[in-house]
């Protein structure tokens, strides 16, 4: 009995015990603030004061260590703080301590910010005049989100994480840390206020989604790619993690996610050469026969004839037509359906038809009355079938013979009407051009010459006005000063790269105006109100004005520096092309260049300072390279890079290690090496170019001994073997 007593009480002990301590853990000592110290509130000083008023200290500030609170001197400013009834005015009862300071695990300099004449205190400590303590503020410190504003890759300041903090371990954001990330990241990213890039790139993306169209390897059943994961490495060599998209049964289960649409398959897979392996074709074109699904052996599958419906296939095509498409695709070209549905005689009702009779009719005055972008002029591409076109020619069905002879006729009426000897050389706004309206040269009317245009050739333009289209019979040119002055219309070689005429060399003659190609083209170069889309051919994101269409990889968006140079160059001893590629991708022993540690990357094509007179790229050193004690700059005479922290313009001081054993002089420093742009055969920065073994001011010791104290940095042979530690601005010593 005694025993059961004994257990009682033990149990009675531990509960109490454990209550008292979980009381204590979230009791009061442990939330202690600033409010329960003082009475304050800035919204009721923002009328009297303003942030330096208060803060005398942060304008001189450089740590966060710095104790920035106001202090009593600060307070007996305004307030009469020797006057000892007054103290409940802004003090709890007898609390006389001082304000609480939280530790920051950041580095932050508040006089470097401050003496920036656009940034004031309220950039980055938002909403506090609305508040009483600043805890109660939605942003009384920036967000990572606001830093980006200024430090990102793109703008004025560093954004490498060790720059503002103490440390990288688990810095990672609140919503990162959710055991379903992995597989919910992609809403995250898809949302219209995604701010995945302030930390990733592109590249970051490409560990886990390798696309097959971006590998080496044949992407068959036994010779495909694996994604690896980004964090997992085993003596600094990447692992493979082959269930890091797909389960390994998704082999038999992929047939339901791509009927359902849940993914994406064609982002990394291309029917043709992945899905064929198994799916495979018994005529050895995929993309034209490949497996044949069980609906497309059913006997009406195909119905040909008008007013037949075109059977089965047509009804799937109407229902889903993208699943046709994973299957029934060439690689940009037209589409496998025009194999049939074409009209080749120009004949109404003689071949397959895409709608039925009547198809639309009920719907009255549909968007491609008005819309020159509607779905309808993908196949009815003749012009009058657009809006301003002639009236009961194109999608009405009468044939080009119509056409013709309607155009014959109003060529004919004209010539009689006006003669050509009448009309002038340079013309502002006719009145009466006898085949054309007199609104021919009116933007806005429906028969301005630039709407007619869509769609159409200048075939019949040049019968009249010349092949150049520079006068003609008709004396009249179109490039003229008050029309096109900057530029003719295409002539036939204007798509042939190897003509003078070719259109990048003419608007590279240009100085790379485009202006005059807006004319027709649209300011986003999209089609515009007489031509076709400049997409067809520039697909990359940005079109005509995308980065590599000037200089860098035309076909290959990701790779924008040279070579390609803006000359054409291509061999590295051009200066436009020199150790581009070595800086950007094949740097091995420490981490690859960004473009703005060379130059001021443009916000856009028309950025100031990016499109001028000269014919060479402007080379203006970034914070990184120029962080070295003397400036760094570009001679273009025996174009060398000099004075660049990369190539060894550094200084570590005795004064400021944590390891002043290891020195011989008050300094170490590099051998400021000055390398040769344009000679790239590995002798440029080889080992020992940048600094010495060791550098000047360090202790003497063997290669091989340098992974004694820089651990992780090199192997016992004296090899970098994380580049990521290698010319980072600090150096790495013990693993710090």
């Amino acid at each position: 009995m005694k025993i059961k007593y004994f257990y009682a009480a033990f149990v009675i002990i531990a509960i109490s015990f454990l209550t008292i301590a979980a009381i204590g853990a979230d009791g009061s000592e442990g939330k202690k603030s600033n409010k329960d110290i003082i009475k304050f509130s800035h919204a009721a000083h923002k009328d009297v004061t303003d942030c330096a008023g208060c803060h005398t200290k942060a304008s001189e500030s450089i740590s966060l260590s710095d104790r920035l609170l106001p202090d009593k001197a600060v307070c007996a400013t305004c307030h009469e703080v020797n006057d000892d009834k007054q103290c409940s005015m802004c003090h709890i009862g007898e609390i006389y301590e001082p304000l609480m300071i939280k530790k920051s695990e950041l580095f932050f300099n508040h006089k470097l910010h401050l003496g920036n004449p656009n940034t004031t205190c309220e950039s980055c400590h938002k909403g506090l005049t609305e508040v009483a303590f600043s805890s109660e503020a939605k942003e009384a410190n920036p967000s990572m989100v606001s830093c980006n504003t200024c430090h990102s890759d793109k703008a004025i300041a560093s954004n490498e994480c060790k720059t503002c903090h103490t440390s990288t371990v688990n810095l990672l954001p609140q919503d990162h840390k959710s055991v379903s990330f992995m597989k919910t990241h992609k809403f995250k990213s898809s949302e219209a206020n995604a701010n995945c890039q302030m930390c990733h790139d592109n590249s970051f993306c490409e560990s886990c989604h390798a696309a097959s169209t971006m590998i080496d390897e044949n992407n068959t059943a036994r010779n495909f790619l694996t994604p690896y994961s980004p964090h997992s490495f085993v003596d600094n060599t990447k692992q493979q993690n082959i269930n890091r998209v797909h389960d390994l049964n998704y082999r038999f289960t992929h047939g339901i996610d791509l009927k359902g649409k849940t993914s994406e398959c064609q982002t990394c897979h291309q029917p043709e050469t992945f899905c064929a392996e198994c799916h495979t074709s018994g005529g050895g074109d995929y993309a034209l026969e490949g497996m044949t699904p069980h609906s497309h052996k059913m006997p009406n599958f195909v119905t040909i004839g008008v007013g037949s419906g075109g059977g089965q296939h047509a009804v799937l095509a109407r229902r889903d037509i993208e699943r046709c498409a994973s299957c029934h695709d060439v690689q940009g070209a037209d589409a496998n359906c025009i194999m049939c549905h074409v009209d080749n005689d120009g004949i109404k009702g003689t071949n397959p038809k895409t709608h039925k009779t009547s198809f639309m009719r009920s719907t009255g005055n549909g968007d491609w009355h008005s819309d020159r972008n509607s779905v309808c002029y993908s196949c009815h591409t003749d012009a009058n079938a657009r809006p301003g076109g002639i009236v009961g020619v194109g999608i009405s069905g009468n044939d080009m013979r119509s056409i013709k002879i309607y155009s014959f006729i109003l060529l004919v009426v004209g010539l009689f009407s006006f003669g050509c000897s009448e009309l002038q050389n340079d013309v502002t706004l006719p009145t009466k051009i006898g085949v054309h309206g007199p609104d021919v040269l009116v933007k806005a009317a429906d028969s301005f010459h630039g709407k007619k245009l869509v769609g159409a050739s200048f075939d019949n333009c040049r019968q009249c006005h010349a092949q150049e289209l520079t006068g003609g019979t008709t004396k009249v040119s179109c490039a003229t000063s008050n029309c096109h002055p900057t530029i003719h219309v295409h002539t036939a070689n204007i798509m042939n790269p190897t003509s003078n005429m070719f259109h990048g060399k003419y608007i590279a003659n240009m100085n790379w105006d485009m202006t005059g190609c807006a004319q027709c083209h649209a300011e986003n170069f999209a089609g515009g109100i007489s031509s076709p889309t400049c997409y067809s051919c520039h697909k990359q994101p940005g079109g005509p004005e995308a980065c590599n269409t000037c200089h860098g990889d035309f076909l290959n968006p990701l790779r924008v520096a040279p070579p390609r140079a803006l000359n054409n160059a291509v061999n590295t001893t051009d200066p436009g092309v020199g150790a581009h590629t070595f800086h950007l991708s094949e740097i091995n022993d420490a981490p690859k260049v960004e473009c703005n540690e060379c130059h001021i990357v443009p916000q856009k094509f028309n950025s100031a300072g990016h499109i001028d007179n000269s014919p060479k790229a402007e080379v203006i050193f970034g914070t990184f390279t120029n962080s070295g004690p003397s400036r760094a700059v570009y001679n273009r005479t025996n174009n060398t890079c000099q004075n660049t922290y990369c190539h060894g313009n550094f200084e570590s001081y005795k004064a400021a290690s944590a390891y002043p054993f290891i020195y011989t002089a008050d300094k170490m420093t590099g051998n400021n090496y000055s390398p040769k742009w344009t000679k790239v055969d590995g002798t440029e920065a080889k080992c020992g170019s940048c600094h010495g073994l060791p550098p000047a001011g360090h202790q003497a010791q063997s290669l091989k001994s340098c992974a004694t104290c820089h651990v992780g940095v090199v192997n016992s042979l004296g090899k970098i073997i994380d580049p990521t530690k290698h010319i980072n601005g600090k150096v790495d010593v013990f693993g710090k």
